[in-house]
């Protein structure tokens, strides 16, 4: 067997060496391992050949079945342990084969070779819980324990295997014991301290939880966290075993120490709250806040104030004292928010709506968009209900309208509208209280901001011409004209919106901007005659007229009536205008305008001058009497006139005219 195990040695070699075919020597090795399976070199030269790419599983095979040869003694001399090659073969099969049984069958056999191999142990360890056998898992987890030897190992293994027992095996008395164990290591170990509070209170092991508490309390070197131990301590003793003496001891213990401190007096109140105990509840409490004055123990203070407030406010059932407590608190804290909540609840409450709604906008600043809008709502309502209107809308306006920055560095923040949807309803109040008290400026702006939010461009245009109807009515025809020109912006074919930017033009005395707009209008009508494009060129005459240009007009008036012969409007404009230009002419330019003026007013008596007429048939006569004036005639003049009054006795220019003629 050995000869032929030679042989097939020195006929691998050959192929490998001389000829360069691996696959033949492998078949060589193979023969030689069947002549002697023990044979450590037919290994060595097989694991060569495994190492090529692609031979890992072979590798893995070749290196384990090396590992047993070496651990059985049968290569005495060689380099390499078994448990080096074990290791090679278990990365081999976990990273590169990424075959997790295969890695697990290695490991087992590591730990079935040396149970000390705290390597394969903790590999094993970790493979099983990526297995989710949490069992095993807690059975390797002791076994590393006890191989321990580092204490800072033993501990950290301690916390694992209580967390697998606690969390994963539903053991947690074993988890306790582990932790105990882990806390008697070193007593400063605060993860096992928190666990084992924690499956204390879970077991249900009360007395145990309150001699640990206590134990914790001898360790701890700092008031703090003394009393929050003994705060628990107090709160089994009040709320699970039903021993309230004891609970008493502990909170006085923490009081002791910790002055003031805030959950201390909330649980001995509550001792005294349960026993109806409500006046020596409040004594407590204002001891309490006299004893936390220091500005060190603020939030301490605080909290004694505002439970001290409640207590007036609710068991006590005194509401001025209630209020009085709530304002100490905002001398030390403006800015808190529940004392700003519960006076407002109590300013309502006493009839005080004012006061309630003050305390209610002092809650804007930090509300999100929700609250505010709630909250401006309720804090409008109460300022009506105190019949203070102004303060109402301005409490709207601090959530409808928000301010930009400043552009520039000193300059006044621009104010704009929020955009939030919802905010719909509260503008509508805020409207119509703008309407209630004449506030048509604040009208007009919020009017022209929703144009500018709106997304539609007619309804844009629809409040753009709102909010110039609004500033148009008090006189402010530029601003109006302004709103209009937006408008237009986004309706340019609008010839109603062009008349109405027109008249505002006139209104605000750019005649010259109006004729322009006209014009465009005009252009519309595409050269047609009809008594729409009479009404326009009316306009253009009165434009005319807004910049003292007599002459045009008097040609635009022209061109309207021939349009519209028999417009009452136009012929009286034609009239008054042949008149006063007659008044500053003179020859036969006068002739022609005084002419024209008796043309025109006799025409208007042709027609039906109803009431609403810009001219009554008495005018006509007047005007008409104005004319045999200019003309000389004086018997006719005094006919028209007496003819005015004849129709309208209280006519005053005509009883003046009459006067003078007689005179």
């Amino acid at each position: 067997a050995g000869l032929a195990r030679d042989l097939c040695l020195t006929v691998a070699g050959w192929y490998g060496e001389e000829v360069g075919d691996a696959t033949a020597a492998e078949r060589a090795l193979r023969s030689a391992l069947e002549h002697d399976e023990n044979s450590v070199e037919a290994l060595e030269q097989l694991e060569e050949l495994h190492r090529a790419p692609g031979r890992e599983r072979d590798l893995c095979e070749t290196l384990r079945r090396l590992a047993t040869l070496i651990a059985g003694g049968a290569a005495a001399q060689a380099e390499r342990s078994p448990a080096s090659l074990r290791r090679e073969a278990h990365g081999l099969a976990a990273q590169t084969l990424a075959d997790r049984e295969l890695g697990v069958s290695i490991l087992r056999e590591m730990i079935a070779a040396d149970e000390a191999d705290e390597w394969a142990l903790g590999e094993l360890c970790a493979a099983r819980e990526q297995a989710e056998d949490f069992g095993e898992v807690h059975r390797l987890l002791l076994r590393r324990i006890e191989l321990g030897k580092d204490g800072d190992v033993i501990r950290e293994l301690r916390h694992q295997a209580a967390s697998v027992a606690a969390s994963k095996l539903d053991k947690p008395e074993a988890a306790v014991e582990l932790y105990e164990q882990a806390f008697e290591d070193d007593p400063a170990d605060a993860a096992a301290a928190q666990a084992l509070r924690e499956l204390y209170q879970k077991l249900g092991r009360h007395a145990d939880m309150l001699r640990f508490l206590e134990r914790l309390v001898e360790l701890s070197d700092s008031p703090a966290k003394r009393a929050d131990l003994r705060l628990q301590s107090a709160r089994i003793c009040l709320e699970t075993i039903e021993r309230p003496s004891d609970a008493v001891e502990h909170l006085n213990a923490v009081l002791q120490e910790v002055p003031g401190h805030e959950e201390a007096v909330r649980l001995l109140g509550k001792l005294l709250e349960k026993e109806g105990r409500d006046d020596d509840l409040a004594d407590l409490l204002r001891k309490q806040i006299e004893l936390a004055a220091g500005p060190e123990q603020a939030e301490a203070r605080l909290g004694l104030q505002l439970r001290l407030a409640e207590l007036c406010e609710t068991r006590l059932e005194d509401p001025e004292r209630a209020v009085a407590e709530y304002l100490a608190v905002l001398e030390d804290r403006p800015d808190h928010r529940g004392a700003r909540e519960s006076l407002a609840r109590l300013y309502e409450q006493q009839g005080q709506p004012a006061k309630a709604a003050e305390m209610i906008e002092r809650l804007f600043e930090e509300a999100d968009d929700e609250s505010a809008m709630r909250l401006a709502a309720k804090a409008s309502d109460l300022y009506l209900g105190a019949g203070d209107e102004e303060a109402a809308a301005r409490a709207l306006e601090r959530v409808v309208w928000t301010a930009d920055e400043p552009e520039t560095e000193g300059g006044e923040p621009r104010e704009r509208l929020a955009a939030n949807p919802a905010l719909s309803e509260l503008r509508d109040k805020l409207r119509g209280l703008y309407r209630s008290g004449d506030l048509w400026e604040d009208l007009a702006e919020l009017t022209t901001a929703e144009a500018d939010l709106a997304a539609q461009d007619g309804e844009k245009v629809v409040l753009y011409r709102r909010a110039a109807e609004t500033y148009a009515q008090h006189g402010e025809h530029g601003a109006a004209a302004e709103l209009l020109e937006l408008a237009l912006e986004k309706q340019a074919e609008d010839r109603d919106l062009m008349l109405s930017l027109c008249d505002e033009y006139t209104a605000a005395a750019r005649g010259k901007d109006a004729v322009a707009v006209l014009q465009r209008v005009v252009e519309t009508y595409k050269g047609r005659r009809s008594k729409e494009a009479g009404d326009i060129h009316y306009r253009i005459g009165a434009a005319h007229l807004a910049d003292a240009e007599e002459q045009a007009a008097l040609e635009a008036f022209e061109s309207a009536r021939k349009m519209d012969p028999g417009s009452v409007k136009i012929l009286h404009e034609l009239g008054r205008l042949s008149l006063r230009l007659a008044e500053k002419t003179e020859g036969a330019e006068r002739e022609a305008h005084v002419k024209r003026a008796a043309n025109y007013y006799r025409s208007l008596l042709l027609q039906k001058l109803d009431e609403s007429a810009p001219v009554t048939k008495a005018q006509v006569f007047y005007h008409l009497a104005r004319v045999n004036v200019l003309e000389g005639d004086k018997k006719k003049a005094i006919q028209m006139v007496e003819r005015a009054l004849a129709d309208d006795r209280n006519l005053a220019e005509a009883k003046a005219l009459l006067d003078e003629l007689k005179a």
